[in-house]
């Protein structure tokens, strides 16, 4: 299978020109997390208690395992194991970084978009849109904890990897 050649990279100055300020982005990082603060005080569901209490055993146990179970992947539960293996409780932890990949969506949409060689200004109204969705905002770090800020970030991840790489 023969790979596709990088896209060329824009000047420098058509690059800056596109690309949004990073006060900007952190500004939609901080709007993310402050939409999903009040969440950090509420109870899990019976999905994520099941998360946290995997990654609590795989924590307690030191033993990773690659099993997945019905709805879920093994990645969280390792990636919880990690805070949880330090002293930290599984609802915190979870909360804590599903509110943090949840909050990672918006400033990723903006790269993403702006890799596709749309405008700064589109790029970060979509951003902000992506903030704010209420849908979005529940389930990526909101009441609903469980797998799908971890899912939107890597699929954003994976898409800008490919913009980068010319491949998509």
């Amino acid at each position: 299978m023969s790979r596709l050649a990088p896209l060329p990279d824009p000047p420098a100055s058509s690059r800056a020109a596109r690309r949004p300020p990073r006060s900007l982005l952190l500004l939609l990082l901080a709007l993310g997390v402050v939409l999903r603060l009040p969440s950090l005080e509420m109870p899990l569901d019976t999905e994520g208690a099941a998360l946290a209490t995997r990654a609590s055993l795989m924590a307690r146990e030191a033993a990773f395992s690659t099993e997945a179970t019905r709805h879920q992947g093994p990645l969280l539960p390792m990636l919880l194991a990690v805070p949880i293996g330090s002293g930290a409780t599984p609802t915190a932890a979870l909360r804590w970084i599903d509110l943090l990949l949840g909050s990672l969506l918006g400033p990723l949409v903006v790269g993403v978009l702006v890799r596709l060689g749309r405008r700064a200004a589109t790029a970060t109204w979509a951003g902000l849109l992506v903030t704010l969705h209420p849908l979005i905002v529940v389930h990526a770090g909101g009441p609903s904890a469980g797998t799908d800020g971890l899912t939107g970030v890597l699929l954003l991840l994976a898409v800008g990897g490919l913009l980068r790489e010319g491949l998509a």
